[in-house]
């Protein structure tokens, strides 16, 4: 008999398979346009270029917009640049689209090849199938910007009978997609799903938070403010449904996320039952006793002891008493050796 629901929750490492863009990769490019486009302000520039994360240098111009749109913001970034250079908000902006942009176009491309790779498609409709004969529902988020499995699943079985038949309950992007857009309604903006992306050449207040600040919308939720963005109706209803899903699902099953968002790891603590529930973690670990999944795990789940290898493979792990697995060797490569499909069948198994 088929257990009542299966949340699936992929992170940045799951598409790394298909080539996806490296956090490493996009912090780069975005430190090309920064170097090009603030060439005349070396304070600015250097202290953007500083950062390791393209995420934390898109927090730091947002912060930089918002000093310059309102001063009465009291970014504490923004009021330490105001000591620098003249900040020049055209250019600025720019560079702000231009990152955006260049975001959307890195993960544009990645998905388009991979809905044009048969094989990859064929692998993803396995693992689809392999999951359905064990779950009567499956929900899928992930806090990637592209909508791949989605895409194929729903072209596969695009009848409402098939849908129903494989059991298609929620498929969520948690941070947004390259596929959103914000259009008028006749009376107020609202998120919008487009079948082709979007380029991002306009900014416009989120529904969260406080009415009185300027929130820029993009499609994807990125840098600054990034719990506060999903305050917007159509980021919020995903979070909700997430956080109902977690609690009602026998099994959660976690690929390649980096437990580095507190919104995220708020829920999963929170709302699973992990008394009932079992979990799966999908990571890349080269050395499990040195590894830091332990303390990530511990603090979202009551672990009670330290991990023991499976008998059965050095490519696992287990917690206590085999209802929080892991496996070790990260998301590169699954489809193509049919690794993964071996994984959910193990998983299942054990229910």
């Amino acid at each position: 008999m088929r257990k009542s629901k299966l949340v699936l929750l992929c992170g940045a490492g799951f598409p790394i398979m298909w080539g996806s863009p490296t956090s490493d990769s996009l912090t780069e490019t975005i430190k090309n346009y920064i170097r090009e486009g603030l060439s005349n302000n070396s304070t600015l520039c250097n202290k953007l270029i500083n950062n390791d994360s393209f995420e934390s240098i898109l927090a730091a111009i947002e912060s930089l917009l918002y000093y310059s749109i309102d001063d009465s913001n009291s970014s504490y970034l923004a009021s330490f640049f105001k000591c620098t250079e003249e900040i020049d908000t055209d250019s600025l902006w720019d560079i702000y689209q231009k990152c955006i942009n260049a975001i959307i176009h890195e993960v544009e491309k990645y998905e388009n090849r991979v809905l044009q790779d048969e094989t990859a498609r064929k692998s993803i409709v396995s693992l689809w199938e392999v999951l359905n004969k064990k779950f009567e529902n499956i929900s899928y988020y992930t806090t990637n910007y592209d909508e791949i499995l989605p895409y194929v699943i729903n072209s596969e079985y695009s009848c409402l009978e098939a849908t129903k038949s494989y059991n298609i309950e929620q498929f969520s992007n948690l941070h947004g997609s390259i596929h959103l857009c914000k259009k008028w309604n006749g009376q107020r903006y609202e998120v919008k799903h487009t079948d082709i992306t979007s380029i991002f050449n306009y900014a416009l207040a989120n529904d969260g938070g406080n009415p009185n600040e300027l929130m820029i919308f993009s499609p994807i939720i990125t840098g600054r403010n990034k719990t506060q963005r999903l305050m917007d109706q159509h980021f919020f209803r995903s979070i909700v449904s997430f956080a109902h899903d977690l609690s009602e699902c026998a099994v959660l099953i976690i690929i390649g996320y980096s437990f580095s968002d507190p919104h995220i790891n708020m829920l999963i603590k929170e709302y699973t039952s992990f008394d009932k529930t079992k979990v799966l973690v999908v990571d890349k670990l080269s050395n499990v006793s040195e590894s830091s999944l332990f303390n990530k795990l511990i603090q979202l789940i009551p672990i009670q002891s330290k991990y023991t290898p499976d008998n059965s493979s050095d490519d696992w792990f287990s917690y206590n008493n085999s209802t929080v697995k892991v496996y070790k060797r990260g998301c590169e490569n699954l489809f193509d050796h049919a690794t993964f499909i071996k994984i959910c069948k193990s998983i299942c198994n054990t229910l």
